[in-house]
């Protein structure tokens, strides 16, 4: 009987690698009947989470959790791993003082436990600069999955913050996360000979027009590798702690736009494949209506435009910096969009996704202000866009004097 459940989680468990969640909420279901327990409920709610039923998710959780509930080999106990997803929850849905209580409530189960290490960084770094964040910040190597740093050259030493002859930024994250770290290379570059960042593409071109040699891999530098240091760029914030982020201002000459009315970049949408692209994407439709006070530009290169937005000419990271020195503010979702415009000191609204706030905006009682750009705005977003653009169309009202065209 009992290797049959097991038989049957297994399957299950497939079809949820498999993203078949519907056959495997059913399966699951299956196996509870016969016997419940910590890891059925654990997966249950994992697939209706991925299917964004996060009050069903949640309940599925704190059965796991719940320690008159055995584990599928029928021991007894407390289950970190649930423990952590309703910590996940809860910082999902904006509680961020619950979500730490749990994340330490699962390390001190299980100090080995990466995630709840990883989670538990994110929460405590959402509440401001926090030097403990920053050090649970550094098991984003070891969580699941774990940061990868595309390292190809042997004997690099992890920099100790002390002066060295040669020192490597490694690339790692996303390219908003680039432009926002950036801010931390004229500190290195000071306690260095010579800096290298590793990037490539229109972000290493951003980097080169602002002073600062890129490679695309470590090998890539003919240095003796016995004095080479290296960190990751996001490990620069524990060495340095808060430092300005406009360090990208006026880096590429400005663009021209024609016409008197204000001038407003708009950015809608990210990477579809982004883990929080469901909450933090919205359609294009939703910003027609600000077409009344203004004159919208898609930043986005892959839209050439429609009746009340204008496609701007964009091929690079370098267009994308001369067209935000055209513009008088960007109104965009959680984008690197944001950060250029943060590192460029270009005025912009940013839209906060509608649940799991990234750590960089803060949390709601800080209002719109956040700790990282002075130019950047963040709209609160209490899980209703229409709330959103509400407030925002207002304000741009205002901005303009009530003119509308």
């Amino acid at each position: 009987m009992q290797s049959n459940i097991v038989n049957m989680y297994n399957s299950a468990t497939i079809l949820l690698e498999k993203k078949k969640y519907v056959k495997a909420i059913s399966e699951y279901k299956r196996v509870l009947k016969l016997f419940p327990n910590k890891e059925t409920y654990l997966n249950l709610g994992n697939c209706h989470r991925a299917m964004h039923d996060n009050l069903l998710a949640v309940q599925c959780f704190r059965k796991a959790a719940d320690e008159k509930v055995p584990y599928l080999d029928g021991k007894m106990g407390a289950y970190p791993l649930a423990i952590n997803n309703i910590g996940l929850h809860h910082y999902a849905s904006g509680d961020n003082t619950s979500a730490i209580v749990l994340y330490r409530e699962a390390i001190t189960l299980d100090n080995e436990y990466m995630d709840a290490h990883w989670n538990l960084a994110s929460a405590l770094l959402r509440g401001g600069v926090d030097t403990e964040g920053w050090d649970e910040y550094e098991f984003r190597f070891h969580k699941t999955p774990p940061v990868k740093l595309h390292v190809d050259t042997e004997n690099l030493k992890f920099w100790d913050g002390s002066r060295c002859r040669n020192l490597i930024i490694l690339a790692e994250q996303g390219i908003g996360d680039q432009f926002m770290w950036g801010r931390y290379f004229a500190l290195a570059k000071q306690m260095c000979t010579s800096l290298y960042i590793q990037s490539e593409g229109g972000v290493a071109e951003i980097f080169q027009l602002a002073g600062y040699n890129t490679i695309r891999s470590t090998s890539q530098v003919d240095i003796d590798v016995s004095l080479d240091y290296a960190i990751p760029i996001c490990s620069l914030s524990r060495a340095f702690g808060a430092v300005s982020g406009d360090w990208l201002r006026e880096i590429v000459p400005a663009r021209s736009l024609s016409g008197e009315r204000l001038k407003v970049g708009i950015v809608w949408s990210g990477s579809p494949t982004h883990a929080n692209d469901f909450y933090r994407s919205v359609a294009v439709h939703r910003f027609h209506r600000l077409a009344k006070y203004a004159s919208l530009y898609s930043l986005k290169p892959d839209f050439s435009g429609n009746k009340y937005v204008t496609g701007l000419d964009i091929g690079s990271w370098k267009d994308t910096f001369g067209w935000l020195g055209a513009l008088d503010l960007v109104i965009s979702v959680d984008t690197s969009i944001v950060h250029a415009c943060g590192a460029a000191g270009v005025e912009c609204w940013m839209l906060q996704p509608s649940r799991e706030t990234d750590f960089r905006w803060g949390l709601d009682a800080l209002g719109s202000g956040n700790e990282w750009y002075s130019s950047v705005k963040v709209y609160r977003n209490p899980n209703d866009w229409d709330f959103v653009f509400d407030r925002v169309e207002e304000e741009l009202r205002e901005l303009v004097g009530g003119r509308v065209v």
